[in-house]
């Protein structure tokens, strides 16, 4: 987070396994959604939900901040068992420069251990529809990679690398996200 804003990117977006309180506050079916501004991180709900990654919007009081202070160090990562999910959330925010930033832990819907209708056991790749849906929509340019004349499409670490780090560039963008769409369609299928 700190170094995407420090190379430029102008929003974030966080998934991780973040927390197991994640996974007692919502349980395996729904993923926490923190993230401020309230519009952006709204904005990544709905187009989260689309996607069919379902995420409910999380408390970020300030209040929970208080929890990170230290005595001995700028402030703790761990405070403790009381809204643990919610200061994690906040720990990953000091970092984010002030840039809007919504973060979707997924502690409890990353693995899935029985097969259901749409979903097969393990990995669930929750959260890359979302970023890919999020590339399309909220991307001012978006650019599919076009296939070759075998119908290939190439994509190269090279030219997504930087995108990864930072969001810099929409085209690169459009290609991470393709490329993990399909990745993900193929882990699916």
């Amino acid at each position: 987070l700190w170094y995407a804003q420090k190379i430029g990117a102008t929003h974030l977006v966080d998934i991780a396994t973040l927390t197991g309180a994640i996974s007692v506050a919502l349980g395996k079916f729904t993923s926490g959604l923190f993230g401020t501004p309230p519009a952006w991180a709204e904005q990544v709900r709905a187009v989260a939900e689309r996607a069919g990654d379902r995420c409910w919007p999380m408390p970020r009081y300030e209040e929970y901040r208080e929890l990170l202070k230290s005595d001995i160090a700028d402030m703790i990562n761990a405070p403790g068992r009381h809204g643990g999910a919610i200061t994690a959330a906040l720990f990953l925010k000091e970092f984010t420069g002030g840039l809007p930033w919504p973060h979707m832990d997924i502690a409890g819907t990353a693995w899935v251990e029985e097969v259901r209708p749409y979903i097969l056991k393990g990995s669930a790749g929750i959260g890359d529809s979302t970023l890919a849906e999020l590339a399309f929509t909220a991307s001012p340019c978006p650019v599919r990679p076009q296939p070759d004349i075998l119908g290939w499409t190439h994509l190269s670490v090279r030219s997504t690398f930087p995108l990864i780090l930072g969001w810099s560039e929409p085209q690169r963008l459009a290609s991470l996200c393709f490329f993990m769409w399909c990745v993900a369609s193929l882990v699916r299928s």
